[in-house]
């Protein structure tokens, strides 16, 4: 490829060919989702390639207001079912796969839109007989035609406990993006992203004191569920003692709150600790094996 960029959904724009490889069906509900409603909440039409005995677009019913029927009577929404881009058969065929994509871009406009989203589960196709080297035909395909359109955008979605890893990691590279989940928050000093298996939140940057705020409010949000909560701190560059105090105190402060359980911690964080542990609560959680 020359050219591969990472994209949130909630960013992917005209002549985007994005992968995403999920881990969990939450995961691919709050991605696919998320890229569907800000096509439909923008007056794109969304094209859905789905399995003929399940119409249902991931993460779309999840959301208050957004009744899946709603947008297919309006034509916004179109399910095309997966016969569609079979052969005789049954095989995942990328002729009948651009074919398909060329219909919908020629009734696009007759149709009064201005951009189109397609998207589509792939991981079927995948797993057949021969078919990496079909997808690896069509994705490429795609691809060329997706990434020079001033008007369309595809977001294929591989389940990747399904998807043999070499296999996965070949269609993958015949993407010009990859697409991440949408952040809690994002203001390019702390990006606060949900996870799925487990269910927590990943943070990376920094966490001072202007965005204490943030990162409460993400856990809120994200501790609705059942379970402890997992905090993921992989990517964290820096964090002030009142913030650690927030995560030792969080479940105490907020009543029904999920209870932290911290994951990863950088050296400087563990050293820190070692430092001023006298200073700390005395409740930080940590995941097996993964604490200080």
């Amino acid at each position: 490829m020359s050219r591969t960029v990472t994209r949130a959904v909630s960013a992917m724009r005209p002549g985007d060919h994005a992968c995403f490889s999920f881990d969990h069906p939450s995961e691919q509900s709050s991605v696919v989702g998320g890229y569907v409603v800000n096509g439909l909440d923008r007056g794109e039409r969304v094209v859905y390639l789905a399995e003929d005995r399940d119409s249902r677009v991931p993460g779309l019913n999840l959301r208050p207001g957004r009744e899946q029927e709603r947008y297919l009577d309006t034509g916004q929404l179109r399910v095309i079912p997966r016969s569609s881009v079979c052969g005789a058969s049954g095989e995942y065929d990328p002729d009948l796969v651009m074919a398909v994509a060329g219909e919908e871009l020629h009734r696009l406009a007759k149709d009064g839109y201005d951009a189109v989203r397609f998207s589509a589960d792939w991981s079927w196709a995948l797993i057949r007989a021969r078919g990496e080297e079909r997808l690896v035909r069509g994705e490429s395909a795609a691809d060329g035609a997706v990434g020079s359109s001033p008007v369309a955008m595809m977001l294929c979605h591989y389940d990747a406990a399904l998807c043999p890893r070499d296999a996965l990691d070949k269609v993958h590279s015949c993407h010009n993006a990859t697409a991440v989940s949408h952040a809690r928050f994002d203001d390019g000093v702390l990006r606060l992203a949900p996870t799925f298996d487990p269910h927590g939140l990943r943070v990376e940057g920094e966490i001072d004191v202007a965005r204490h705020a943030a990162v409460t409010e993400a856990l809120l949000e994200l501790s609705a569920m059942p379970g402890d909560l997992l905090v993921d701190l992989t990517g964290l560059r820096f964090i002030d003692l009142r913030a650690l105090r927030l995560l030792a105190e969080f479940p105490g402060l907020h009543r029904d709150a999920a209870r932290l359980v911290l994951s990863n911690p950088p050296d400087f964080l563990v050293e820190t600790i070692r430092t001023v542990g006298d200073r700390l609560p005395a409740d930080l959680v940590w995941a097996e094996g993964r604490g200080t």
